[in-house]
């Protein structure tokens, strides 16, 4: 499966949710909080870099899969899900409803891309 492919299924996946919460953790860290009522997702990358095993490797393939498939935040944006990476209490990069469509909705500080750059 290509990464375009899988970026489009996360928000094929998300169109198709309609009510609930769900949070996953790792290595008993949270990194996933998904909330259907006010249409979020929230990534915390700190377990993936800092867990065992393969961090590293998700955090890439997250890149990979949401930033190469350029359509991805407005498909987001269009399905009104807002999916964000945060590292601790900051936001890295946020894609789809909740950011600007003069960004092509993505919003990203420049202090996050210094560790997104070190992520990747």
């Amino acid at each position: 499966m290509s990464a375009r492919t899988t970026a489009e299924d996360l928000v094929r996946i998300l169109g198709r949710i309609s009510g609930g919460t769900l949070r996953a953790s790792m290595d008993g860290a949270p990194f996933l909080d998904l909330d259907a009522e006010h249409r979020t997702v929230t990534l915390e990358v700190d377990p993936w870099v800092d867990g065992a095993g393969g961090g590293r490797a998700l955090v890439r393939e997250g890149h990979v899969s949401l930033w190469q498939s350029r359509g991805i935040p407005g498909a987001l944006a269009r399905s009104g899900w807002t999916v964000s990476l945060r590292s601790g209490p900051h936001e890295l990069v946020r894609l789809g409803h909740d950011a600007s469509a003069w960004t092509g909705h993505v919003h990203v500080t420049a202090a996050a891309l210094g560790k997104l750059r070190r992520l990747v």
